[in-house]
């Protein structure tokens, strides 16, 4: 019952970001002033790389990502996610293809909601799952978030990723990127 109250609490954190990019006035945003080339505003064509640490809930794991994407426009971002965790059951590693859309929000440039989803493999070796021996399998990661620019290259996220592969792992993830 507690797995489900879990789920149900992380739903709500991914609808409350998706709420804010929803909740936006209708009147017509002003021209912002123009960004340097490479800031978030003016991502189109330019790589982010980074990294954020995190917890597994359910399997109790600590657990790391590190990624990097391309952008193919100011909202839409192509590239892979490195995962791995561990925890006193075992552990996982697990590398996806992802694709991700940022929401630009009309009165601020610094803060943008985002949605995520994508496919890859997983070497998993939890007591729980194949009774601790690896196993390989696919994952299909889906999640969302919110990201702060601190500067025009520096970025702060926060997110939520639902692994799913022969369980479902749930994972809360704070960290930075890079946009260069």
């Amino acid at each position: 019952m507690l797995g489900r109250a879990r789920m149900a609490m992380a739903a709500a954190v991914v609808v409350g970001w998706s709420c804010l990019a929803l909740a936006q006035s209708e009147e017509p945003a002003k021209a912002p002033a123009p960004k340097p080339a490479g800031s978030s505003s003016s991502r189109s064509g330019h790589f982010a790389a980074g990294g954020s640490l995190g917890y597994t809930i359910g399997q109790e794991m600590l657990a790391g990502q590190a990624g990097g994407e391309y952008y193919v426009t100011n909202e839409v971002g192509v590239g892979p996610l490195f995962q791995g965790g561990t925890g006193s059951a075992g552990g996982f590693w697990s590398l996806s293809g992802m694709v991700k859309y940022s929401a630009a929000l009309r009165n601020t440039d610094r803060v943008r909601p985002y949605g995520e989803v994508g496919i890859g493999f997983a070497n998993l070796y939890l007591d729980d799952i194949n009774g601790g021996k690896q196993k390989t399998s696919f994952i299909f990661p889906v999640g969302g978030g919110g990201e702060f620019e601190v500067t025009d290259q520096v970025i702060l996220d926060a997110n939520i990723l639902f692994d799913v592969s022969e369980d479902v792992f749930v994972g809360l993830y704070f960290g930075g990127r890079f946009l260069f």
